[in-house]
Order: C-alpha cells, then structure tokens, then sequence
C-alpha cells in the first residue's frame, strides 16, 4: 500500500438483547470478530430497533474480539432488542 494506506475498515451489524437499569445504567457484552485486533478502533452506535436517542455506546478492542459497552441515557429501564452497527478502523500499520 502507497503512503501506509491500505483496507482500514471492517463493517456489520449485531443484535443486542441486554437490560440496562436506569439512570446511566451500563451493560456489556463481547463481539467475537476475527478482524479485530489489538490497537484497532472500533466504533459502535445504535442503528435501529428499540429507543433511538437512549444508548450511549463504546468499545474497547482486543486481539479477535472487542468489549461492547452500553449506557442507558433514560430514565427509564431498557430491555430491548437493539441492532448496533460497528465499524473497525485498523489502528496499526503493518
């Protein structure tokens, strides 16, 4: 690749079926992926499905896997099957 340039994006969509209390309540899950690797970024929102507004999301990468983390922005207690669409951007350069 020219310049350090090369296919920095991995791309999909996962369900989520996690009760999250109140109040900035937070849950967690793994998403299994091979395509990710440690020192990758991997971004996540909430795509469809459930309260849109209600769901803080962020993620932390490991080598083939990346801890979801999701805060309840509500007042309310959330147990909805929510879509989450995630991007990885490849962190290291080989």
């Amino acid at each position: 690749a020219e310049d350090g340039i090369r296919d920095v994006a991995v791309t999909g969509v996962q369900t989520c079926a996690l009760p999250i209390s109140a109040n900035c309540g937070i849950a967690s899950f793994t998403l299994v992926n091979s395509k990710i690797a440690a020192g990758d970024y991997v971004l996540v929102q909430h795509d469809s499905n459930g309260t849109l507004g209600a769901y803080s999301c962020q993620a932390t990468g490991a080598a083939g896997s990346a801890t979801v983390y999701l805060t309840n922005m509500t007042q309310l207690a959330l147990a909805e099957a929510i879509w989450l669409k995630f991007t990885v951007i490849k962190g290291v350069l080989a």
